[in-house]
């Protein structure tokens, strides 16, 4: 049985002082409880088969598998706390614009409207209640949450996550049952306006044997963009996986080039720099983490690794206002180079650890001599990926045709953003 198998709750909860991991295990029991198949010899097995079919050659992906008992056990105890985590990341990378509107329908008096398409068993709404959660000064909160899935049997466990979330002020949760590909969906969703639209995982299962699925992925975004309230946010989320990953960041793109407005984590609204860099580079953020039980011990069994939490996503709104307006000159500015940190530490054959940076114009690379104490002091060594930085004074290496940027003695890395920690 799961539980004889994991530390009790009340120790689970003092493993961490962070506040993520405290906000994930309090939906722990509600997930442990509503797992029809108890024992954690056959959710390892489903998880393997359900992690082959969704990430391997993703023949399970939209194909219903919350139907099944124990592939759906198995999302819930692993899946489930990922994605929660993922989404409650990149609430924090748009904390500003949340806040914003979070005062914003306060001063109305009116409770948040979310809409959670493609919602499975409903993480990505509580997540973003959750984030919420944090501006409110009894930590309780207001919403309408609409729930869209295909699967019936998925839309009951959402419904009842969201309505016994541990925020709750007062929640009305609305669930349909629909296939997001046909034009029923935005029938039934006519005259509303949200504040909040969510998709998790779900974006990629749309269109996915077409040959057009990217421009079929921007129209259908482009028309959910309309139903967004004034200061409203639109969430996409999607694994990190170099195709999945791609074509999300064509789909950003292409919405760019309509003149959506990108809120995170981008630095600027040019086209991006990783789809020019070359068919094997792509973008997405990875925060390290040392999972909580059951997840540790269902990956254990399964004989997964489950070090970080990865995903490629956007938050796009109406309104243009980028996240941090850089300078026109980005990394070709000898004096100042700012931007996010998109890959993990490199070691070249010539001794010295690179990083890529993007400035939302190109990607350039940063080194430093392996352990040099001034780079070590200045944190070099320990960025990470989608930390936004300034690496002020920055030594000019390379040449005309590929310049690069080195950590020099009168060089200083000053960090602006950090990715949540986990």
């Amino acid at each position: 049985d799961i539980i004889d198998e994991m530390n009790s709750f009340d120790e689970i909860f003092n493993m961490s002082n962070i506040k993520a991991e405290k906000l994930l295990n309090e939906y722990i029991p509600l997930l442990l409880n509503l797992s029809k198949e108890k024992r954690t010899s056959e959710i390892a097995k489903a998880l393997l088969k359900l992690q082959r079919g969704l990430t391997g050659d993703k023949h399970l992906a939209g194909a219903g598998y919350m139907q099944d008992n124990a592939m759906l056990g198995a999302y819930l105890l692993y899946y489930w706390p990922v994605s929660f985590l993922q989404i409650l990341t990149i609430c924090n990378d748009a904390g500003d614009r949340l806040e914003e509107l979070y005062k914003k329908l306060s001063e109305e008096k009116r409770p948040f409207r979310i809409l959670d398409l493609g919602c499975g068993p409903g993480a990505a709404a509580c997540s973003v209640l959750s984030f919420l959660s944090s501006f409110a000064g009894d930590g309780k909160i207001s919403a309408e949450v609409s729930l869209y899935d295909s699967s019936e049997k998925a839309l009951k466990l959402a419904q009842k996550l969201v309505k016994n979330q541990p925020h709750k002020k007062e929640i009305k949760v609305s669930a349909s049952v629909c296939n997001l590909e046909s034009g029923e969906f935005f029938n039934s969703i006519e005259g509303q306006k949200f504040d909040i639209v969510v998709m998790s995982h779900s974006l990629n299962e749309l269109w996915k044997t077409a040959g057009n699925k990217v421009q079929r992925r921007i129209g259908f975004l482009e028309k959910l963009m309309s139903y967004l309230a004034d200061c409203g946010l639109l969430i996409i989320n999607e694994p990190s996986v170099l195709d999945t990953s791609r074509a999300l960041l064509e789909v950003r793109d292409g919405l760019v080039k309509d003149g959506l407005h990108i809120a995170a984590p981008c630095c600027s609204e040019g086209m991006c720099p990783a789809l020019t860099a070359g068919p094997n580079h792509t973008c997405h953020c990875e925060n390290m983490w040392k999972p909580v039980e059951p997840v540790a011990g269902i990956a254990r069994m399964a004989k997964l690794d489950r070090e970080s939490v990865k995903m490629t996503c956007f938050v796009f709104e109406k309104e243009g206002r980028v996240v941090r307006n850089l300078e026109d000159e980005g990394s070709k500015s000898a004096a100042s180079i700012s931007g996010r940190i998109v890959s993990d530490g490199m070691l070249n054959k010539s001794g010295r650890i690179r990083f890529l940076l993007c400035d939302g114009k190109s990607r350039v690379s940063i080194s430093a001599k392996d352990k040099e104490p001034h780079a070590r002091e200045e944190g070099f060594f320990d960025l990470k990926r989608y930390t936004e930085v300034e690496i002020v004074n920055p030594e000019k290496r390379g040449d005309k045709e590929n310049i690069s940027w080195g950590i020099g003695a009168e060089t200083s890395v000053k960090i602006l953003r950090k990715p949540l920690e986990l």
